[in-house]
């Protein structure tokens, strides 16, 4: 099966540095197999509706991922309709130096939060 991306729905991170920082997870969102997305690893995308009524898709990173589940439990559909905070931080891929997005639910204080998380 072919999957059809519109390119222009992805959340980059410059948008969220435009302001757009707060948004609603929409659905469950569902995992992709790496085979699908040209990953080296599946993943697992979600919806999120900012409060200009933008729609984008994401990819979870791990960290990300890690704070959903610590917040909201790991079954995706409980995270329908929560609110969360998107910050940009660098991080280091293949030791090449780029953006990335982190996702954290709005009722974590401080974005730096993770950091809490059990390994």
């Amino acid at each position: 099966m072919m999957v059809k991306i519109q390119l222009n729905n992805w959340l980059k991170a410059d948008y969220v540095k435009e302001g757009n920082n707060t948004a609603t997870i929409v659905d469950e969102g569902k995992w992709l197999l790496k085979e699908e997305t040209g990953y080296e690893k599946d993943v697992q995308m979600i919806n999120l509706l900012f409060s200009n009524g933008d729609l984008k898709q994401i990819s979870l990173n791990f960290t990300s991922l890690k704070n959903l589940v610590y917040a909201y439990g790991d079954e995706t559909k409980h995270w329908e309709g929560k609110k969360v905070i998107l910050f940009i931080t660098d991080v280091y891929v293949k030791g090449e130096k780029k953006q990335s997005i982190i996702i954290t639910p709005d009722t974590f204080k401080n974005p730096n939060a993770n950091s809490q998380l059990k390994q």
